[in-house]
């Protein structure tokens, strides 16, 4: 009897632990996104991009060698397919797989296997901060 309680308390246990972080719906998802994201590697669009919402408009905002390179662009979200159009019509498709404080991973839409992961600086704040600044 104690032997069976040893193995299934752990495992009530760990349906009462908190869930590893899930979007409860897109508003959520589209939270996390928001503010200034480094390329760490992958086939990012630039070396730096920036997810913001003013006003209810998603723009998108880029930098190559420290200088703009898409400047007022749009993304949107489609459950978690990240779109991003910008440039005279150059767009990207991306499957957000995971976003947090520090992370985003990104699976293009056309090559599920190609992985691109971007980093939030120390200095960009928080999803919370860029949230609130955005309202």
């Amino acid at each position: 009897m104690v032997r069976t309680a040893k193995i299934i308390l752990p495992l009530l246990l760990l349906g009462l632990s908190p869930a590893p972080r899930a979007w409860a719906d897109e508003g959520t998802l589209a939270t996390g996104l928001l503010g200034y994201w480094l390329c760490e590697s992958g086939d990012c669009p630039d070396e730096a991009v920036e997810f913001a919402a003013n006003d209810g408009v998603h723009t998108y905002n880029s930098w190559l060698h420290d200088r703009p390179s898409a400047v007022d662009g749009r993304w949107s979200l489609d459950g978690t397919t990240l779109a991003i159009e910008c440039c005279e019509d150059i767009e990207y498709h991306y499957t957000v797989v995971d976003v947090s404080e520090t992370r985003l991973l990104l699976h293009d839409v056309d090559t599920p296997s190609e992985e691109t992961i971007l980093r939030r600086p120390p200095s960009a704040g928080t999803a919370a901060e860029n949230a609130e600044a955005s309202e």
